[in-house]
């Protein structure tokens, strides 16, 4: 069974910081908060509405997540973790975005999904080389929503979409088919990028509408 953790501080993992789309006052990404290509967006529309990030907490998720990196042979490190209905079945889905040097490489680091269940949380995928910002948008692939990430190094740096193939996500996020450059994006922001994250929290009083922090933490 899986689940995850307790909640220290996190430092977000360097590989990927201001690239791609940002994350607006309302909490959806937006065009342009730093580096080259960003992802132009799409006014939210009423399915992406739907797809509200959840707060995560509890005992069952932190094993799950400490279960997970034990599997993988590594300790979990810093990571942050937001809850999403990626299946339509009105339950949020945990994604655990790990950034400690185990989990990380020049082109990204690795993006868990655990999906709840009746004894607790089951690994879902585990998706190599994703960088911020992490998109989740309102059209599905078999049944799960589509994921928007960058990866990549240098000249190399891309936007690609991620379709659920009926058993699980790609597990490399260079190999998946890229979005061209200036191709609107519709969608919820998960994980934003870390420049366009601080920004969000800088800002004065909170927006309406605005997602819940990631959860946070460290083992």
């Amino acid at each position: 069974m899986f689940a995850l953790l307790g909640a220290t501080a996190l430092e977000g993992c360097g590989n990927g910081s201001g690239t791609g789309a940002g994350i607006g006052a309302s909490g959806h990404a937006v065009p342009g908060a730093s580096g080259s290509r960003p992802i132009a967006l799409m006014r939210p529309s009423a399915a992406s509405e739907a797809a509200r990030v959840t707060d995560l907490s509890g005992r069952e998720l932190s094993r799950a997540i400490r279960h997970y990196a034990v599997n993988k042979g590594t300790e979990p490190g810093p990571f942050e973790a937001k809850g999403i209905d990626l299946d339509g079945d009105g339950r949020p889905e945990a994604l655990v975005y790990f950034t400690g040097e185990a989990w990380c490489a020049r082109s990204g680091c690795t993006l868990a999904i655990l999906a709840p269940g009746q004894y607790g949380y089951r690994a879902v995928s585990t998706i190599r080389r994703v960088k911020r910002p992490i998109i989740v948008e309102p059209a599905m692939s078999n049944g799960w929503r589509n994921l928007v990430v960058r990866t990549g190094a240098g000249g190399y740096e891309q936007t690609a979409r991620l379709r659920f193939s009926g058993r699980g996500y790609p597990g490399n996020a260079m190999l998946a088919p890229t979005v061209p450059q200036g191709i609107p994006i519709s969608g919820t922001t998960i994980f934003a990028s870390p420049t366009a994250a601080a920004a969000a929290s800088a800002s004065t009083g909170a927006a309406s509408g605005a997602q819940p922090p990631a959860r946070r933490g460290s083992f």
